[in-house]
Parts: C-alpha cells; sequence; structure tokens
C-alpha cells in the first residue's frame, strides 16, 4: 500500500531591505555599548554584488529580539546601502514557528520595509519526490516542455521561454553526496540570474549540517525529502509589475501564511516544467500529486 503524502511548506532562506530611520546606527551603536539588543562582529571584507570586484569593508550585527514569546535572535544585519539595512533572517528563527517577532522588531526600530532580496521556499514530504521528479522526467511515457506559448526558434535552436524539449533538461549530481541531489534552471526573461529548483534528501543533508531544529519542526516519522525553489528581488518584482506574481509588500505580509507559501511554491515549480502524454497536459504538482483533486491543467 502506498504510503499517504505528508508535505509541509516552509521558508528556508529570506534577506530582506530595509529603509532605517534618521539616527537609526547611532541608537544601535549606542545599544551595542550597553550590549542590549545587538552585538556588532569585527568588521570583514564583504563581496557587492553590484560591484563584483570591489571590496568594502562593513560592520556586521547580530539581531536578538526579546518578545513576550521570550528572547530570539533574528538573523544579522549589515547597513551596506546609504539609508537602508539588508537582514539576513537566521535559519533557525525560520523553522522557529515565531516569524510574527520580525514584524515587532520592526516596528519598535522604526524600520520600513522596502522589498525581498532573496527568499527560497521549501516543500518537505515523507514521500522521495527528488527520484520522483528525476524519473518522470527522464519517462519515455512523458515529453517534457517548458510553459509557455511556441516560440520561433533561433538559429542556434535557442528560445527564451517558450516550449524547450527533453533533452535541453539539465540535472546537476554532487558525487561526494549520498543520496543524489538534483539541481533544475529556469532563466526567466531579462533576467541575468536563475531561479532555482533544488531536490534533495533533507535527513541525510541535516546530518551533515546538524540543523536538527528543522525536523523537530516538522514533525515527520522517517527520511525527510525536499523540493526547494530559490528566488530572488528582480524575478519578484518582474513578476508582479507583469501582474502574474505577488508584490514584495503581499509576500511581506503572508511569511507565516502556510496556504500562501503553497501557492507561492506550486505556482514556481509549474514554471519549470509541464508534461504531455496522450494529448493531456499536466503540471509537475499534479504528477508529484502536491494537489491531489487536480488531474491536469488548461492553462
Amino acid at each position: 500500500m502506498e504510503k499517504i503524502l505528508s508535505s509541509m511548506y516552509n521558508i528556508d532562506k529570506l534577506s530582506l531591505i530595509y529603509e532605517i530611520p534618521s539616527g537609526f546606527m547611532e541608537r544601535v551603536s549606542m545599544e551595542t555599548r550597553r550590549l542590549d539588543f545587538m552585538t556588532s562582529f569585527d568588521p570583514h571584507f564583504v563581496l557587492d554584488e553590484q560591484y563584483s570586484t570591489r571590496k568594502r569593508t562593513t560592520p556586521f550585527y547580530r539581531v536578538s529580539y526579546r518578545s513576550e514569546e521570550g528572547m530570539f535572535f533574528i538573523g544579522q544585519f549589515r547597513n551596506d546601502t546609504v539609508g537602508s539595512i539588508t537582514l539576513d533572517v537566521d535559519n533557525e528563527f525560520l523553522y522557529s514557528g515565531h516569524l510574527d517577532v520580525l514584524y515587532q522588531f520592526e516596528r519598535v526600530y522604526g524600520l520600513t520595509f522596502t522589498h525581498i532580496r532573496l527568499f527560497d521556499v521549501c516543500c518537505d514530504s515523507n514521500q522521495n519526490l527528488p527520484r520522483k521528479l528525476n524519473e518522470t522526467l527522464q519517462s519515455k511515457e512523458y515529453d517534457v516542455c517548458r510553459r509557455g506559448s511556441r516560440k520561433t526558434l533561433t538559429d542556434k535552436n535557442n528560445q527564451e521561454l517558450g516550449i524547450k524539449i527533453s533533452k535541453n533538461i539539465k540535472t546537476l549530481t554532487h558525487k561526494e553526496r549520498s543520496p543524489v541531489t538534483y539541481y533544475f534552471y529556469l532563466r526567466p526573461s531579462k533576467c541575468r540570474k536563475d531561479i532555482t529548483l533544488r531536490c534533495y534528501d533533507k535527513s541525510s543533508e541535516i546530518e551533515k549540517s546538524k540543523k536538527e531544529y528543522i525536523l523537530d519542526s516538522l514533525g515527520f516519522t522517517g527520511p525527510v525529502y525536499r523540493l526547494e525553489i530559490s528566488t530572488f528581488w528582480y524575478e519578484l518584482t518582474l513578476q508582479s509589475q507583469n501582474k502574474t506574481g505577488w508584490s514584495h509588500q503581499y509576500i511581506y505580509e503572508h511569511l507565516t501564511d502556510k496556504d500562501f507559501l503553497k501557492r507561492f511554491f506550486i505556482k514556481y515549480i509549474n514554471r519549470f516544467y509541464t508534461l504531455m502524454s496522450n494529448g493531456k497536459r499536466y503540471s509537475l504538482c499534479d504528477v508529484l500529486r502536491l494537489e491531489p483533486n487536480k488531474s491536469n491543467i488548461n492553462n
């Protein structure tokens, strides 16, 4: 008898940009000296993504916040842009069930959210969905395509986002890691960075990373398998402008909404490939049974 699929959706990586009020860094400096809510790391070199050949010495600050629920290590921030900070939210805090404390911290220190820099959403399950996905994409039963309308091929047989046939599927594995990790890449038009779908045995990875708090938060018995979507600020902005996605503000306001995280994940995984079989079109969430009541898609 096939095991009933259980799945949970979480944020695994989150980097936020906030506009800071006048005097914020002076207040941080004062409170740091009092060892009250922040402790500065020693300044070290940070690679500036916009000017990749240039290094800047930027102090990092560890952010802890005391709320009614207790003391939480939220993450670390750097004042790498005039008038703004970049907050890299701590991974353990993302799985704590207290992500709403982030909003309290924002209000107390007068921060204004502007946009999301990095946003990774994962689907953890009790079934080996990574292997199932790979086997499905390699199966002769299906023709594998990109979503979107057909476009005329260039002389080099390339196109921006139209139909991609199965021979162009690219999978990479880490030889030193067992079991296999699969990577799939999607380059949206006008973007210089890929959206990544990473698929792997999470239980095995946790044995090496020592992030047992993830397993504790899931409550699964037995192995845990992960599908993980990694996206970034420009792609999120582009989707919002095209009215095919959610605004940065909407995503930020729904970070604790598991139903939203599921909708976000399914929307993005379905952008990678669609499958044609016997004249019917299927989405990836169909074949993985992430939405069991749907058998095929019509758009």
